[in-house]
């Protein structure tokens, strides 16, 4: 069971078959993916154009809205300040009333 020097041994045929080119289906079949991935990269960059301006549209109503916030949140707060200072000022009137009043209802020491 000896090898005969016209044959080439097993490993060598098998790296032979290795190497063998491609048939035409099969190289056609591999452009086709190429060709697919290129189309398939080309959409997802269109759409990530697309998503950026989206992106960037939001972030411009985020920011005016919190413009708009940061307005109306001053607002209020002196809008708050000034009702606790009139609410404060209106009560210490009262007490300077309520003072006089009870000093002018004292009946005077005659001595």
């Amino acid at each position: 069971m000896s090898e005969t020097p016209s044959e080439p041994p097993a490993n060598e045929a098998a790296e032979e078959r290795a190497w063998e080119l491609p048939s035409w289906k099969r190289i056609g079949e591999f452009l086709a993916n190429v060709l697919r991935l290129e189309r398939s990269i080309e959409t997802l960059k269109t759409q990530n154009t697309l998503l950026q301006q989206d992106l960037l549209r939001l972030q411009r109503q985020v920011d005016d809205q919190a413009g708009q916030l940061k307005i109306i949140s001053q607002l209020m707060d002196t809008t708050l300040k000034e009702r606790a200072e009139r609410s404060g000022e209106r009560a210490a009137l009262r007490l300077i009333q309520t003072l006089i009043e009870l000093k002018q209802d004292r009946p005077t020491d005659p001595s």
